[in-house]
């Protein structure tokens, strides 16, 4: 979950090195209604859309079927005007939020890993150095593919430790310990 601290800060940005692996995102914003935010959920599970982008979440981010389908290995789905017929669908996305100062449920916020944006400036896009970030990560695209395999390499080298400042987090205890464990010995902090 990205969340910004103000305006125009590129939120979607962190989201292109992923196009180079997979077509792209695919966005399902809530405008508000009622079960709008479910419904574009489901659907998107059943495109098998790779990444599930939830753009612009500006509110308070509170949905039992987004909190359902983040630790489901399958989340059943009652197509629209079938009410007797069901559908199991595997969950394998990759659910990326975006938005400014969410505040998430209990439910949710144990769901997710927070990355906070704020430049600290009044006017982001203004930054000096601001890089083409598409064409930057394209043209970069093995050295950061390579960077990553050794980081994972390292890691394993060790003996794959866990964080320093490990804490289970509930059902994602094991992606805890590999990606913490990964930035830990990079020396990469605050995951």
């Amino acid at each position: 979950c990205m969340k910004d601290m103000r305006e125009s800060k590129g939120r979607k940005c962190l989201l292109y090195p992923s196009q180079l692996s997979f077509p792209e995102p695919t966005s399902a914003p809530d405008n508000g209604k009622n079960g709008e935010m479910e419904k574009r959920i489901e659907t998107k599970l059943m495109t098998g859309s790779p990444i599930i982008f939830l753009d612009n979440m500006n509110d308070s981010l509170a949905s039992a079927t987004l909190a359902a389908v983040t630790t489901a290995d399958v989340y059943s789905i009652r197509p629209m005007g079938r009410n007797t017929e069901e559908r199991k669908i595997p969950v394998r996305q990759i659910f990326v939020i975006t938005g400014k100062n969410i505040e998430a449920s209990n439910e949710i916020s144990r769901r997710m890993s927070l990355i906070a944006l704020d430049s600290y400036l009044a006017d982001p896009s203004a930054r000096p150095g601001l890089k083409n970030l598409p064409k930057w990560v394209a043209e970069h695209q093995a050295g950061l593919i390579r960077a990553a395999h050794l980081m994972i390499q390292y890691w394993i080298n060790l003996g794959k430790p866990k964080a320093k400042d490990y804490e289970p987090i509930g059902s994602f205890d094991e992606w805890n310990e590999v990606i913490g464990g990964i930035l830990s010995v990079c020396e990469i902090d605050g995951f």
